[in-house]
This record gives C-alpha cells, structure tokens and sequence, in this order.
C-alpha cells in the first residue's frame, strides 16, 4: 500500500461512491416511495429520511452489491416508520360529528 493509498483515502473513495450511487437512483426511490404512499409532500419527507439512513448506514453497504434493492429496502422501513408516526398521531385527530356536538354544548 502506497502513502495515497491509506484507510482515509478509501473511506473517500466508498462515500463518493455512496454519494454518486444515491444521486443516480434518487428518482427511482422517490417513485419507490410514492408507489407505497401517494402523498407527495410525505414522500418527499420519507426520501429525504431515507437519504440520511442511507449516509449514516453507508459504510454497511457493499460495493459492487445491488445499491438499488439496499436503497429500497431503507425507503420501505422509512415509509413504514413514517406511516407508523402518521397513525399515533392522528388518535387526537376528533371527528367532525364530535367536534360539532363539542362547539353545541
């Protein structure tokens, strides 16, 4: 191993790779992630938290692997998340009917 050739150097090498793969399927993920939730603003949202567990993961991913099923995968749990958060806070949603028979009284 040459000097140029040190752990740092490689690390660079890996998150440009990362970087370059995850802006070539940023579309595709996006399609991805509407195909699951059809809001466009929370797909958005969902793309962009999947972009950061992406980066925060990368030094998982294997170069050479299928970076599109390992990017899916991360959309498909985040969709998930999203959803789930989605749900938990919606219960303190009232209803219409309840929300006129609380203005009455």
């Amino acid at each position: 191993m040459t000097p140029l050739e040190d752990e740092s150097s490689g690390s660079q090498s890996h998150d440009y790779e990362i970087m370059r793969l995850l802006t070539a399927h940023q579309g595709m993920l996006y399609a991805y992630i509407l195909s699951l939730h059809p809001n466009r603003v929370a797909a958005q949202d969902i793309l962009q938290e999947t972009n950061m567990a992406l980066w925060k993961k990368r030094e998982i991913y294997e170069p050479g692997t299928n970076f599109k099923a390992w990017s899916f995968r991360f959309a498909h749990f985040q969709t998930l998340a999203h959803l789930k958060r989605v749900k938990n806070r919606d219960w303190l949603v009232f209803s219409e009917q309840l929300m006129e028979v609380m203005s009455d009284e």
